[in-house]
């Protein structure tokens, strides 16, 4: 009986310790095919002509440092994990420019994108590579997250214990730190949630009013945009929490010359807005709501208010303009890669 304890105590250690270097070893190597595919995607790299900037040419030694040490950690070597920790910060300032300098939509927004499997002469084509790019990126920047976890842990030291293991022997650890750490990166890319969207325009609407109702999953929101050209874009969508994909329809409407007379009179004369300041929509978390937004274009601020406090010529534009027939009216497929929770119907 003893025996087997001794014998348990030698070999448990030693096949953990196996299966962890192997574990590294795996992840080193998925890192290093991911920095590669998004080299050749997002940068177009490995042509005779091109010369890379100093932080494209840090990425490929990084990924070149971690593929050394998934050989070398197969191997056994006790430098690999210092290898590869020297490999993903070589590699991360490339990806830190692109996803978390603030100067781009996150990766993780292309799945919002309402072209995302739709389009015509071409333009599906070009979605999907959009997502194909964005995707290795969000692949490359997940694993170096991995890799970085990884080989921080295995180089602590083996008088750190956990359950009788060596800190730097387990996985699950290594496994809970990174998912943390990618929930954590992907709140913050879709909270709130935006479209990428490369060519706005930039004329504001004179008025916007934005109607949230919400019965249990159940959310219906309607967006009424009057511009001061005589134009105004109503739209409507109905949706659940939960869902990731839903029907959103957009109505061109020529407003009728008592609307564009009200309309003219709340630009010059605007009406003061009694409510509350939101410096961005969130949809209503409450089992039942009903929520009312105002955007004016002498004050582009968006306002929460009440129904009873709707100035009463805004009110009149919300219940006419989208009873007039539309001169141009289509649907769409909106999506929210936060399954309900982060959309924002005014952007």
């Amino acid at each position: 009986m003893s025996v087997n304890r001794t014998l348990g105590k030698d070999v448990l250690p030693s096949g953990a310790t196996r299966r962890s270097e192997l574990f590294a070893s795996a992840i080193y190597l998925t890192a290093f095919m991911a920095l590669i595919l998004c080299a050749r995607l997002r940068f177009g790299l490995f042509f005779i002509y091109w010369v890379g900037g100093p932080y494209e040419l840090a990425m490929l030694a990084g990924a070149g440092l971690l593929a050394s040490a998934a050989i070398l950690h197969f191997m056994g070597r006790r430098f690999a994990d210092a290898l590869a920790l020297l490999g993903t910060i070589f590699a991360w300032p490339c990806f830190r420019l692109l996803e978390f300098s603030g100067h781009e939509f996150s990766a993780w927004l292309v799945f919002n994108y309402p072209g995302l499997h739709a389009g015509v002469n071409g333009e599906a084509h070009a979605a999907i590579s959009v997502l194909d790019v964005q995707v290795s990126v969000l692949a490359a920047i997940s694993l170096l997250i991995f890799s970085l976890v990884c080989s921080a842990l295995r180089l602590a030291s083996r008088s750190w214990m956990l359950r009788g293991f060596s800190l730097r022997d387990r996985i699950w650890p290594v496994v809970a730190i990174w998912l943390c750490l990618v929930a954590a990166w992907f709140v913050e890319s879709v909270t709130p949630y935006r479209i990428p969207v490369y060519d706005r325009d930039d004329l504001a609407s004179a008025v916007l009013v934005l109607h949230a109702e919400k019965h249990g999953f159940r959310i219906e929101e309607t967006r009424v945009a009057i511009y001061r050209d005589g134009r105004a874009f109503v739209t409507h969508d109905r949706r659940h929490l939960f869902q990731y994909s839903f029907p959103m329809t957009i109505a061109e409407i020529y407003l009728t010359p008592s609307d564009d007379r009200l309309v003219q009179n709340i630009i010059h004369f605007p009406p003061q807005l009694q409510g509350t300041f939101v410096s961005a929509y969130t949809p209503p978390r409450s089992w039942d709501a009903d929520r009312w937004f105002v955007s004016l274009r002498t004050n582009p601020k968006l306002i929460e208010v009440s129904e009873p406090d709707l100035p009463a010529g805004i009110a009149a534009l919300y219940r006419s303009v989208p009873t007039t027939p539309p001169h141009e009216s289509y649907a769409i497929t909106a999506r929210d890669i936060c399954f309900g929770f982060c959309y924002d119907p005014d952007k």
